[in-house]
């Protein structure tokens, strides 16, 4: 059996789950549960971090009313592996999802890992609640056998065009190309599922997975290219950002940070507007950062992987995590090394549910 983790053990002490059942009205007697994932966001990619070159509101809001964690990590600098360890709360080395690499390759064994109890699976089952994904996927297998009751509008790849992308509906992996910007069609879904009856049905977990900033980082809303027009690279470095190494495109990197803040203030206004905030826990994680040539590696420069993700870099380990409910006892910014290993039993324990041992 694994040892609860530091994390684990301090939710334990920040969540009071029979207060928020005690909150709950009508037939929601667990509080709701979003899990906010934005792609390839640094660590130091929002205001809260001490960024003022960058604008996200949203964000920022959730870190001063919410529990920040400024050293939060992930487990595997990659997209796959990292969602595989949310949904299973197992390292790669035990669920046998260890790189985006591995699964082009076919050694993944999807069938094997749809036998792991995956997060969404045990709310559902032990704890009767409506499982939602809204965005990219990325894993193998498919959402409908890993626990999801509502897929809604997603991804089944790991990447695709900001705008007029092709786009999957339902429990099907077909996706026909949807007019409009990728995330904003994310982002309205997730805000519909809100507005919808079956949001008030039963408790709900909304898996929220949206492609900023992954590459290609554009295009974005006008409105959003403006915040970020005519400024040099030197004038978006993020604080204690080396000045002289061959920095990445800030400009349009910080226009699909804010792409995907304006989707998760729409989501917060969503909560508010059809009085579910003061019974939800939501959860805002990056799954892994982005190098943007914040290490000098000339080796790697042809194929421009300094750029990118992959190595053992804080650039890359190190993510937003933003906690944020009325229940949780404290808030502002905290320096325990927590890391997304230890989401999904802390989101277990937060729903009332035993973690299972493995």
């Amino acid at each position: 059996m694994r040892k609860l983790s530091f994390f684990a053990c301090l939710a334990a002490s920040l969540f009071a789950a029979p207060s928020i059942a005690r909150a709950a009205a009508g037939p929601t007697t667990r509080p709701n549960i979003i899990l906010f994932i934005t792609d390839d966001q640094r660590w130091d990619a929002l205001g809260a971090a001490g960024n003022a070159a960058i604008h996200t509101p949203a964000m920022d809001r959730l870190a001063k009313t919410g529990v920040y964690y400024r050293q939060a990590t992930i487990h595997v600098p990659q997209c796959s592996p990292s969602r595989a360890t949310l949904l299973t709360g197992l390292a790669p080395h035990q669920s046998g999802w260890f790189s985006n690499q591995a699964q082009q390759t076919g050694r993944i064994d999807a069938e094997k890992f749809k036998k792991f109890p995956m997060l969404p699976a045990i709310l559902r089952d032990q704890a009767g609640y409506r499982t939602v994904l809204v965005g990219k996927w990325h894993l193998e297998a498919d959402p409908w056998d890993c626990g999801f009751t509502d897929v809604r509008t997603w991804l089944p790849g790991g990447g695709g065009p900001y705008l007029d992308a092709g786009l999957a509906h339902g429990n099907s992996r077909k996706h026909p190309v949807q007019k409009g910007f990728t995330n904003q069609i994310f982002g309205d879904d997730a805000v519909a599922f809100l507005a919808s009856p079956q949001a008030t049905e039963k408790p709900f977990f909304l898996w929220i997975a949206l492609t900023a900033p992954h590459m290609p980082i554009q295009p974005n809303p006008p409105d959003i290219e403006k915040l970020y027009a005519g400024k040099s690279k030197q004038e978006l470095l993020p604080p204690g950002f080396p000045k002289d190494h061959d920095a990445g495109d800030w400009q349009h990197y910080y226009e699909a940070c804010t792409m995907a803040d304006r989707q998760l203030g729409n989501v917060l206004d969503a909560l508010n507007q059809h009085d579910f905030m003061l019974n939800t826990l939501i959860v805002f994680l990056g799954d892994n950062g982005f190098m943007m040539g914040g290490r000098d590696m000339p080796q790697f420069k042809r194929n421009k992987t300094f750029m990118g993700k992959v190595f053992p870099y804080d650039d890359l380990w190190r993510v937003p995590l933003l906690l944020a409910s009325p229940h949780l006892r404290g808030h502002g910014p905290r320096d325990a090394p927590v890391n997304s290993l230890d989401l999904p039993p802390t989101i277990l324990r937060a729903a009332g549910v035993p973690v299972p041992p493995t």
